[in-house]
């Protein structure tokens, strides 16, 4: 099909500057605000299970599932009790997310429990042995070895007493590594297993009660652990490096090779850390680069995975400082393309605008017009930087039932075929997280005084 390419937009979006990433997303319904909960994705599948957490007075023990849409409460027959702080994984091969630890209060030691959900139900495991009882710590899945790995996490309380033991279930048990060098005791640190390069990275994390003073010993070290040879290994970090912090969460990226950290409570501070970093990992040398950094809108407490089919980062709650409020909101990192708004008919039906795929830095990208004048096949793609909130062109250009959705800054004419017609951008440029909005202009002669219809509107943000 014809296609125009129309320079002065391209200009302006690559002309633009370095907004934030994260969008927030409207699903029709989603689990209350909280704080402290847990998040685990099928590495291959659109499918994140989301259990527990606190907000305000309230402890949970809902378990939901998101899809990258639609947040879906499920009421399995049997739960775990109430709790936070606790640790969730997916085990690949034997099809199940597994579940342990977590604190029932701020105040009371965690639990030794081991839950497994199948998609249906939880059903509560005994294994001879298991870490302890435990809250604060984090774990992962090991797809090379099939293993959920979990280290850290608090043992005690009055007085606060840390773990630095690095623990394994297979399914049937739970093992001690005991590997000879560890990243020392920790509460609150963050980890995600590394596909690429087959190991666990670990990132910050507080010692509550280091041996010496100062108390509440915190840390930006970056660790990376080798099943396979029961080895910790501290990689050396050249240039700048996240702050040090707590509660913070880091999810792999498979698609591009990275693992995300965004959030956290920064040390000593009590505030909530609004940045967020990515991390290449190239033997035992990692580098973090400041992707996003935000004035406002930290989080701490909050939780995120990647949803592959997606390709997008997804987190759910977290709050706003130490002790602050707990929000419900889902935000997704990553390219978006996200149709709002509806058209007008015309001699063809509603024209409707959509896309191949959100548009994706260095990739192509494709909209299309549909139900156009089938016997013309002409459209004007409107492109603007502000979204408006629908404004009827009835009075103002004899085009009653139809409304703008965006402000007209570019246009771009295409021609097409069979009551379609696209537009090509061969290789997307501009600033990670510039975001603008499309809407289609369908030539329809003589079905109003202007002769045009419009279609939906679309929301699109440039990412990876």
């Amino acid at each position: 099909m014809p296609r125009i390419v129309f320079l002065p937009l391209l200009c302006a979006i690559a002309a633009g500057t370095l907004p934030a990433q994260w969008t927030p997303m409207s699903p029709a319904s989603q689990p209350a605000a909280r704080a402290g909960h847990a998040m685990a994705a099928h590495p291959f599948v659109d499918a994140a299970l989301l259990f527990g957490g606190a907000g305000g007075f309230n402890t949970y023990n809902d378990t939901w599932r998101y899809d990258g849409t639609t947040w879906t409460q499920l009421f399995p027959a049997t739960s775990p009790s109430y709790k936070f702080y606790t640790g969730l994984a997916y085990d690949l091969v034997r099809g199940v997310h597994v579940l342990y630890g977590g604190n029932a209060t701020y105040t009371s030691q965690g639990v030794d429990e081991t839950w497994e959900f199948d998609g249906a139900t939880w059903t509560q495991r005994f294994p001879a042995t298991n870490p302890g009882r435990l809250g604060g710590h984090a774990m992962v899945y090991d797809l090379g070895r099939n293993r959920v790995v979990l280290y850290g996490g608090i043992k005690t309380v009055g007085p606060i007493v840390d773990s630095n033991e690095t623990w394994e279930y297979d399914g049937v048990d739970w093992v001690n590594r005991a590997p000879a060098t560890n990243p020392g005791r920790l509460e609150h640190h963050s980890m995600c297993y590394h596909y690429g390069v087959g190991k666990t990275i670990l990132f910050g994390g507080v010692n509550a009660n280091p041996s010496t003073p100062p108390t509440n010993v915190y840390n930006d070290k970056t660790w990376a652990y080798d099943g396979f040879t029961n080895t910790w290994t501290e990689l050396t970090v050249t240039g700048a490096r996240p702050n040090k912090r707590e509660r913070a969460t880091l999810a792999y990226d498979a698609v591009r090779d990275v693992c995300v950290l965004t959030g956290g409570l920064r040390g000593g501070s009590g505030q909530a850390e609004s940045g967020t970093w990515e991390l290449q990992v190239t033997g035992t040398t990692g580098t973090w680069t400041l992707v996003d950094n935000p004035a406002t809108g930290g989080r701490l407490n909050s939780a995120m995975v990647f949803l592959i089919g997606e390709r997008h980062m997804v987190r759910f709650g977290g709050s706003n400082a130490a002790g602050g409020v707990q929000y419900q909101e889902t935000l997704e990192w990553g390219a978006q393309n996200i149709a709002y708004g509806s058209g007008c008919p015309g001699s063809n039906g509603v024209p409707v605008l959509s896309a191949n795929d959100a548009p994706r830095l260095g990739q192509s990208w494709t909209v299309t017009a549909a139900n156009l004048n089938p016997g013309l096949n002409l459209a004007v793609l409107v492109f603007g930087f502000t979204q408006l909130p629908g404004i009827d062109l009835g009075p103002l250009l004899d085009m009653p039932g139809c409304l703008a959705f965006t402000t007209p800054d570019a246009t771009v004419g295409i021609a097409g075929a069979g009551g379609a017609a696209s537009w090509l951008w061969p290789s997307v440029g501009g600033a990670l997280g510039d975001t603008f909005y499309c809407q289609a202009m369908s030539y329809d002669p003589g079905v109003n005084g202007f002769d045009f219809t419009v279609s939906n509107a679309i929301l699109s943000r440039l990412g990876w």
